[in-house]
C-alpha cells in the first residue's frame, strides 16, 4: 500500500522532500507558522493557511463520544477503549488507559470521527495508574470502516508500514506528525511494541470535516 497524497519535489525527486521535510511536533509547528510561507525549502504539503485549522479532534475533550470508540480487545470493561482518551485518569474501578486483553501485534484502538477529517498528528500517553505503555505503533485510516490503509514510510525504507516511536513512561505526551496528512473517518492506532502490556491514551489532531 502506498501513502495517499504522496508527492515529490519540484524536480520530481523524492529525496528533495526528505531533505526539506518540516518534521516538528504539533506545538513546535504552531510556533513556526509565521515563518512557514516564507521558507521556499518546505515540502509541498498542506498550505500554510490551513495549518491554523489543525485542532484536537475530541478524544481528550469528549467531542468524540464513547459510542464511536472501539478496540480489538479490552482487558476488562474497566480498561475499555473509552479509557483511551488523552489525560484520562483512574476513576473508581475505571482504569487510566485502554488496555488490550492480548499483548500481540494484532491489537488496535479505533475512533470513528463520523465524517472524514484530514489527520495530521497523533499524541499518546501510557497508563496513568500503572507503569504500562506502548513504545511504538502504526496508524491506519479508512473511509468506510472496512478497508484500512496503513500509513507508509516516505524517506527511509519507503513504501513500508511506518512505525511511530511512542512512549517511554506513563505520563509524558508524545506527539507524532504524519509526513503526509491522511483523509480518514476511521482511525486505528495499532501498537507494535510495549512495556509490560498494551495500554495507552491518545488524541488525534486534524482539520475538517471535509467532503468526499
Amino acid at each position: 500500500m502506498r501513502i495517499k497524497g504522496g508527492r515529490v519535489g519540484p524536480s520530481g525527486n523524492q529525496a528533495w522532500v526528505c531533505l526539506n521535510r518540516y518534521d516538528v511536533s504539533v506545538a513546535e509547528r504552531f510556533k513556526a507558522l509565521a515563518f512557514h510561507a516564507k521558507d521556499p525549502g518546505l515540502p509541498p504539503s498542506v498550505p500554510a493557511s490551513n495549518l491554523f485549522n489543525i485542532v484536537p479532534l475530541g478524544m481528550d475533550s469528549g467531542v468524540i463520544p464513547d459510542s464511536r470508540l472501539s478496540a480489538s480487545t479490552q482487558f476488562t470493561r474497566y480498561r475499555g477503549p473509552t479509557r483511551g482518551r488523552l489525560n484520562t485518569v483512574k476513576h473508581g474501578a475505571y482504569r487510566g488507559a485502554w488496555c488490550a486483553r492480548v499483548n500481540d501485534a494484532h491489537q488496535y484502538i479505533q475512533a470513528d470521527l463520523q465524517y472524514p477529517y484530514i489527520i495530521h498528528a497523533v499524541a499518546t500517553q501510557g497508563r496513568q495508574d500503572y507503569p504500562q505503555w506502548v513504545t511504538a505503533y502504526k496508524v491506519a485510516c479508512s473511509l468506510d470502516g472496512k478497508t484500512f490503509q496503513v500509513v507508509q514510510t516516505v524517506c527511509h525504507n519507503a513504501g513500508h508500514d511506518k512505525i511511530f516511536k511512542a512512549n517511554s513512561d506513563q505520563h509524558t505526551v508524545v506527539t507524532n506528525r504524519l509526513f503526509y496528512p491522511q483523509t480518514c473517518r476511521y482511525v486505528r492506532i495499532m501498537p507494535t511494541s510495549w512495556y509490560r502490556g498494551i495500554c495507552m491514551r491518545l488524541e488525534l489532531y486534524g482539520e475538517g470535516p471535509v467532503s468526499g
